[in-house]
């Protein structure tokens, strides 16, 4: 079946080469599967080929290698005359790489074709076993480090192929680089199958890809994750020529671990961060450590609770970036509770919900204590107030926190001097000691505050007693007034005779004293407002008026607020 496949390929290939039909972009089974650019050893290793006694000098140790990979499942690759280029970054046509494959050239369904130099472990077509024949047309092979590609042509010169990759840089160098712009040889020698055409560069390959950065020395290979795969990535040391590829192994995307002290407390400086790299990857070390703070140790200490990033560097140049959030232990959650409002002389007792190593309690009065939960006997007034504690907890943390403190004192109750008011009037009585955890009782009014009203029109004219009770913690205090009830109604004289003689010389209204801030009006005949007060004292005597008849209106205030109103008329007579 390859007999008649290779056949069919060469009369295919003629029929274009004679009908100079254009270049087709029909797909093929073939992609560059691996390229080993940088063999470990140093600089004489970096070649395929290299006949020093061409070029002067040059690298004879070739243990440079490419790696073919055919991803059918059905069809084999018939390979025969393609052409493997690759231009190596100067003019001189000694350093151009070109590879004529043989008639016969097959690669099956998903297998793979090394082409090697002499030192290479793996290898299908040895260049130096071809050189000066048909199938090696260059008299130097290698492979840039720096910045390199190579393409697969047909006879036509139809490019089916291409990867390139770089040192330093990225996929858009393809358009930058001057490199990538060079050309393969045109009709190289001994290329008797091949079109006189040009073979296309880099830069005009089709599809051509990326590989990634190679790193110099390191003996890692560019290779695809798996047979095939568009993805790209740093094989294994050495590589993995003519296998199926595996991707990079564990020494090159190592699960290194960050080991972490957490910080004592929020604002401490005591955390630690460190980093565990298995024994496994001993082969790409001395690591190099670079942490976000500028620390370059693989450990870092006094940190406080933050982000922080670790960049390891490995021997080859590969960088890991590790990230972690050191986080404290928690802030302390003091809380303080009593037995507040405490009854005067009872005990107060004071409690911490948290366990700690060291207690500091200050208070009213000179109190310290170190205990968890102090106490004070014999409550008094003096004890009230604020509580300060301040704890130390095992970690070396700090906290301190306030907690007020009431005292409930004990009762009393004074209800002052007997009183005399009159059957129309209402008073307040109590002003007693005032508290919100105090309990009061009035008899026989009726009351549960510090402060009642004395209605004395609810009553006839008698000496009425009053008790009051104020109670609180089990105690008890009681006292009492007696209120004498007065008949008190208002007599207004009609006559006054201001002479001087020391009676009747004013207009006094009896019993007025119970009536405080009365307000009394004074009118002439004619309606005219002769005088006026908001509190009359009975002290009125018509002074510089003329004897007659004057009008008057006399307000009173009563219970509730309320007033009465007197009025009638008042003859001067007799006035000297």
């Amino acid at each position: 079946m390859s007999i008649k496949r290779i056949s069919y390929c060469i009369v295919f290939l003629i029929v274009i080469f004679n009908s100079k039909l254009s270049h087709s972009q029909s797909p093929f089974p073939l992609v560059i599967n691996e390229v080993m650019v940088t063999p470990a050893g140093g600089v004489s290793t970096n070649s395929l080929y290299d006949n020093g006694a061409l070029t002067g000098s040059g690298p004879t140790d070739d243990a440079e290698w490419i790696e073919l990979y055919n991803p059918s499942s059905c069809d084999s690759a018939d390979i025969s005359c393609f052409v493997l280029a690759s231009n190596m970054g100067d003019s001189t046509s000694a350093n151009w790489g070109t590879f004529l494959f043989p008639g016969g050239t097959v690669i099956p369904p998903l297998g793979h074709l090394v082409v090697g130099g002499n030192s290479s472990a793996f290898k299908d077509f040895n260049l130096i076993n071809s050189i000066n024949t048909s199938f090696c047309l260059s008299p130097r092979w290698w492979l840039r480090d720096n910045a390199g590609w190579i393409g697969i042509y047909k006879q036509n010169a139809e490019p089916v192929c291409g990867v390139y990759w770089t040192l330093t840089g990225n996929a858009t160098n393809l358009f930058t680089d001057s490199v990538f712009n060079q050309e393969v040889e045109t009709n190289p020698i001994k290329c008797t199958c091949c079109s006189p055409g040009f073979f296309p560069r880099a830069k005009d390959i089709p599809n051509i890809e990326y590989a990634g950065n190679v790193i110099s020395g390191s003996s890692l290979s560019l290779s695809r994750k798996t047979d095939g795969d568009p993805v790209w990535e740093l094989s294994s040391p050495n590589g993995t020529p003519g296998t199926c590829n595996g991707g990079i192994d564990s020494c090159f995307q190592f699960e290194s671990t960050l080991l972490s002290t957490k910080p004592s407390c929020p604002t401490a400086h005591d955390g630690i961060l460190s980093v565990s790299i298995p024994n496994s990857c001993n082969s790409v070390s001395p690591f190099g450590y670079l942490w976000s703070n500028g620390n370059t140790n693989s450990s870092i200490s006094n940190l406080s609770a933050a982000n922080y990033s670790l960049t390891i560097t490995d021997k080859y140049g590969c960088k890991h970036i590790k990230t972690i959030n050191l986080q404290s232990y928690p802030a302390i959650s003091l809380n303080l509770n009593s037995n507040s409002p405490v009854c005067e002389g009872d005990t107060l007792d004071l409690f911490s919900t948290i366990s700690a190593d060291q207690y500091a309690w200050t208070g009213p009065n000179g109190f310290v204590s170190n205990l968890q939960n102090p106490f004070i006997f014999n409550m008094s007034q003096i004890n009230s107030g604020v509580y300060h504690l301040a704890i130390t907890d095992t970690n070396g943390c700090f906290a301190n926190k306030n907690i007020t403190i009431e005292m409930i004192p004990n009762p009393s109750c004074e209800l002052g001097d007997n009183r005399e008011i009159c059957n129309q009037q209402q008073i307040e009585l109590g002003n007693l000691n005032q508290n919100s955890h105090y309990n009061y009782n009035w008899f026989p009014v009726v009351g549960s505050s510090s402060e009642i009203a004395f209605d004395a029109s609810l009553y006839q004219p008698s000496a009425i007693t009053v008790y009051a009770e104020v109670s609180v913690c089990g105690k008890t205090a009681i006292d009492s007034v007696l209120i004498e009830i007065l008949p008190c109604d208002l007599i207004v004289p009609n006559v006054i005779t201001p002479n001087n003689d020391a009676y009747n010389d004013n207009f006094v209204v009896k019993n007025l004293e119970f009536y405080p801030n009365s307000q009394l009006s004074i009118f002439n005949r004619w309606g005219k407002i002769i005088y006026e007060t908001d509190n009359y004292q009975n002290n009125w005597n018509g002074d510089q008026l003329a004897e007659g008849v004057y009008f008057y209106i006399l307000r009173v205030p009563v219970k509730n607020q309320k007033e009465k109103e007197y009025h009638g008329t008042i003859t001067l007579i007799g006035r000297n």
